[in-house]
């Protein structure tokens, strides 16, 4: 398979529900930050940049790292 043989609509369902869930993530990390009193590793200014700017990745740390 070569890249003249990928079309874009065939990845599309896969392109549009890795975009939804990185918006979902999105959201419930910054609105669970914001609400957060004490953090575990960094304050929450870090760690908002560290969600809005690290896709996917950042809020995923987020959840995993500072879960009570």
């Amino acid at each position: 398979m070569s890249f003249d043989d990928i079309w874009l609509p065939d990845f599309w369902p896969i392109l549009m529900s890795m975009f939804i869930l990185q918006i979902i993530l999105l959201v419930v990390t910054f609105t669970m930050c914001l609400f957060k009193r004490e953090f575990n590793y960094m304050n929450k200014i870090k760690w908002l940049l560290v969600i809005v700017f690290v896709h996917m990745i950042g809020p995923l740390l987020f959840l995993i790292l500072e879960r009570d």
